[in-house]
């Protein structure tokens, strides 16, 4: 039977939750500014906690493709000694 090198799955780990979450919580953050006082402007203060909550979510989202591709490259090497080794 061929064996088949292993194949690469997005898993849903707690920093891709985390970084969902910041992106989802920063547009939320910006449409209840559009409803506060002065009605349709929103504070540079609102902009810049919106632009810090990407940041971090890129951050988070950055951090966790890192360790998913680390650990897929390893199970290629592994992949290929286990090859090397049956021939």
């Amino acid at each position: 039977m061929p064996q088949t090198a292993p194949s690469f799955k997005r898993k849903m780990t707690a920093q891709s939750i985390l970084a969902f979450l910041l992106v989802v919580f920063g547009m939320v953050v910006v449409m209840i500014a559009l409803y506060m006082p002065p009605i349709g402007e929103i504070h540079p203060s609102v902009i810049t906690v919106f632009g810090m909550l990407l940041v971090a979510a890129g951050a988070f989202l950055g951090i966790d493709l890192n360790v998913q591709l680390k650990s897929f490259i390893e199970a290629l090497h592994e992949h290929e000694r286990d090859k090397n080794k049956t021939n």
